[in-house]
């Protein structure tokens, strides 16, 4: 008997392996996927480096004195935003600390740390970035990616709706990113 419900146990579980793999049959529409690493496009932005997308992302990049010198770019795709941002070494000279020594330190820099949300705190992600994820108050999903270059520091910031695709493929997309 035990062999029985052994055997048709697992008649059952191949049923439903094999319903699940159909497809053809379901009206539920497919859920979108985040591209592939390898399906990423190359966004060169000048004075801050190179981040790899999906394609169709359009860039504004721009420089601010204010509150530091430092350069930013925004990427929208529709309801995807990724900002990024970079310090070289005029604005931690402006205002008067040192470079950090690298992005372990920066992470715990009071700039860096002051729009976490109580008890968020950078850790290492599954790709090695140094980044920290929550849902805003509004509902937002962020990721923010900290970044080291040559001499410079930034952040990648994502900002899109919760259970975006981006959301999932971030992590892998930040960790190809390099900043002059």
């Amino acid at each position: 008997m035990k062999k029985a419900w052994t055997v048709l146990f697992a008649l059952c579980l191949c049923a439903a392996l094999l319903a699940g793999c159909g497809g053809s049959g379901s009206s539920a529409p497919a859920a979108a996927e985040a591209p592939a690493a390898e399906e990423l496009v190359e966004y060169v932005i000048e004075n801050v480096g190179t981040l790899y997308l999906p394609e169709g992302f359009e860039v504004d990049s721009f420089y601010l004195e204010n509150p530091l010198p430092h350069y930013e770019a925004d990427l929208n795709k529709g309801d995807v935003n990724v900002h990024v941002s970079w310090m070289g070494p005029e604005a931690y000279e402006a205002a008067g600390v040192p470079l950090p020594a690298d992005v372990e330190e920066y992470s715990h820099r009071d700039g860096v740390t002051r729009n976490l949300p109580e008890g968020k705190e950078y850790a290492r992600d599954e790709q090695g970035n140094m980044a920290v994820s929550f849902i805003r108050d509004d509902g937002m999903f962020v990721y923010d990616v900290l970044l080291q270059g040559t001499d410079a520091f930034g952040n990648l910031h994502l900002v899109c709706p919760e259970g975006d695709p981006a959301a999932e493929g971030f992590p892998v997309w930040a960790a190809k990113a390099k900043l002059n």
